[in-house]
């Protein structure tokens, strides 16, 4: 077996130069502007700050500027908290045991000294003058007394100037910016007592009031619907969880609102997560998922926060429990929810109030989307007739690779049941359908010079407010949505009129379409150009649902639809629409050969 560097000798062991060291170390804190601005502030926070404000330019790679009106730095100590492994925060390894604080490793500042231009200004209560220092790379180039306000501003500029190849694992500013946004918004709901403002190249993203309601911080974030909406949770005995969780009518199609904090910290715990949601089992359609912010309190040295180098992920000393403590908290404000509507009658039904998505609107609910609930089926205007069904040996020439199918029935509401010459087929409806009308909507714009001709103008135009996250999404692209059919207006300051929507998009689904697309906008596609992106995008929201019940002809229809496509294999993400098993593979598995 050849070495790693192809057989050539390995160099002699050597201590690496310091500034390679610290580069190195700096990779494993300083991953991009969000991982800046999350140390940033939670060193704000631990130093008790009242009122913390997040600027940033370009995404946060230009500029990242904290000012908060915490206990300050001393100037004595200023140089020594740039230096590595210093920190005030822990004592001794024994600390490890039952960590208080949001940051405790000493290696933030210094890290992300060593990657950009950093100026920090700051003033304890007892200082009559404050002090400045500014470093670059690293290195102190100017240090003194500076007049300031009690406090800390840290601003961080040109972040990865001297390491320029890190810029070709960073996305664009905009889903940079998006991910920094996500990582104030996540912090205002951990700490409901803090009054967070966030700006983005001069515009006010986000501020919270610090008045401690959560609900408040929920409504600033994802809209008064959306909080009046959530159901509380309150479970006190031993492990404490405290928070809001959506009713089973108000969901979406990713994770992005699930929201968990262990002792004050934001973690991406997949038991966790996993507890919440299977809370909600039988309740959501598959792809669905409940919003949810909740705080978990414990002891604790029964936690341990020092598994991962950005502090993301923790381990608890009794994960079982945990976990079924957590589901049994959700569950049980779902059980609270469903007693309520069996006493007083439903409140959220399909025929009346629907859940709201991320958009808050003075004209209602966008249509919820319920188990086995169906909407108006589209499968494309220049579909087959359900009959229409390909002969065996037709070449990809003629538009064909798909046999003859013989629709026998559904499984899971999700995947179509066929037959054809070749054995057994089980074609996933959403791909299939999203396969569909990717074509479908391709096609239109070929003949329409790249724009949507069928659109649908609203009489009476609905009013948006969009969560933070979007904002920048929805300003950057307004002309690509313009083409697809999208007409959004300005209206303040998170507010827009949405004048227009494509045909293939319901109006009940308005809403939640286009908050499921502005999302996708926060992520790079490599291969993908941005209006390819945003097409994929609408083909797979306007899609049907796994989940959905489809009649016999809808599921022909659908196959008819899907025989027509120029690549029915794959849906617009490359996922495959069906799964063949031969008549061969079923012989096999039956003891027939």
């Amino acid at each position: 077996m050849s070495s790693p560097s192809g057989g050539r000798p390995l160099p002699a062991i050597h201590v690496l130069d310091s500034d390679s060291a610290a580069k190195i170390a700096a990779g494993e804190v300083v991953e991009r502007p969000a991982s800046v601005a999350k140390e940033l502030l939670e060193n704000a926070i631990d130093a008790g700050a009242a009122h913390i404000t997040l600027e940033m330019q370009d995404g946060g790679l230009s500029l990242l500027r904290v000012t908060d009106d915490g206990q300050g730095i001393p100037a004595s100590e200023l140089e020594l908290a740039f230096q590595r492994h210093a920190t005030s925060k822990i004592v001794n390894a024994d600390d490890l045991q039952a960590v208080a604080t949001l940051g405790f490793r000493g290696e933030a500042l210094p890290s992300i000294a060593t990657v950009a231009q950093v100026l920090v200004t700051t003033r304890t209560a007892g200082a009559t003058a404050g002090a400045r220092l500014e470093l670059h790379a690293g290195q102190v180039v100017q240090a003194g007394a500076a007049g300031c306000a009690l406090g800390t501003t840290l601003t961080v500029r040109n972040l990865f100037y001297n390491t320029p190849a890190r810029f070709k694992f960073l996305k664009s500013p905009l889903a940079e910016g998006g991910q920094v946004t996500r990582v104030a918004s996540q912090l205002a709901l951990a700490y409901p007592g803090i009054a967070f403002t966030l700006r983005g190249d001069g515009r006010t993203i986000f501020q919270s009031s610090g008045n401690g309601d959560l609900r408040d911080v929920v409504a600033r974030l994802y809209g008064a619907e959306v909080s009046r909406a959530m159901l509380d949770v309150e479970l006190c005995e031993g492990l404490q969880v405290r928070g809001l969780v959506s009713h089973p009518s108000l969901h979406r199609s990713n994770r992005n609102a699930l929201s968990l904090f262990v002792n004050g910290r934001w973690v991406q715990s997949r038991p966790l997560l996993h507890a919440v949601e299977e809370a909600y089992s039988s309740l959501l359609m598959v792809g669905q998922h409940p919003l949810a912010v909740l705080h978990i309190n414990l002891d604790p040295s029964q936690v341990d926060v020092n598994v991962h180098p950005a502090k993301s992920e923790v381990k608890f000393a009794a994960e079982r429990q945990v976990y079924a403590r957590l589901r049994q908290a959700v569950a049980a404000a779902l059980d609270w929810a469903a007693a309520q509507q069996n006493t007083t009658g439903p409140r959220l039904t399909p025929e009346t109030e629907a859940a709201p998505s991320l958009f808050a609107s003075d004209e209602g609910w966008p249509a919820a989307s319920f188990p086995g609930a169906v909407p108006a089926m589209s499968w494309g205007r220049d579909a087959p007739p359900a009959q229409a069904w390909a002969m065996p040996g037709a070449s990809a020439s003629e538009g064909s690779v798909l046999p003859m199918l013989r629709v026998l029935g559904q499984v899971a509401q999700s995947y179509i049941v066929a037959e054809g010459p070749g054995g057994l087929y089980l074609v996933d409806q959403h791909a299939a359908h999203e396969r569909v009308r990717l074509d479908e909507l391709e096609r239109a714009q070929a003949a329409a010079s790249g724009r949507l001709p069928d659109v649908q103008p609203l009489l009476q135009p609905l009013t948006l407010e969009l969560a933070p996250a979007l904002l920048a999404a929805a300003e950057q692209a307004r002309p690509e949505l313009l083409k697809l059919g999208f007409e959004l207006e300005p209206f303040g300051d998170r507010t827009y009129l949405l004048r227009s929507i494509p045909a293939v998009v319901p109006l009940a689904e308005a809403r939640h379409t286009l908050s499921a697309i502005l999302d996708d906008l926060l992520l790079d596609v490599p291969g993908e150009t941005h209006e390819e992106h945003l097409l994929h995008s609408l083909a797979c929201h306007s899609a049907v649902r796994a989940g959905q019940l489809l009649s016999q002809e809808e599921m022909r229809a659908l196959l008819g639809a899907l025989e027509a496509c120029r690549q029915p294999r794959a849906c617009a993400h490359g996922r495959p629409t069906m799964v063949h098993l031969s008549q061969a593979q079923l012989e096999r598995e039956f003891g027939r050969r």
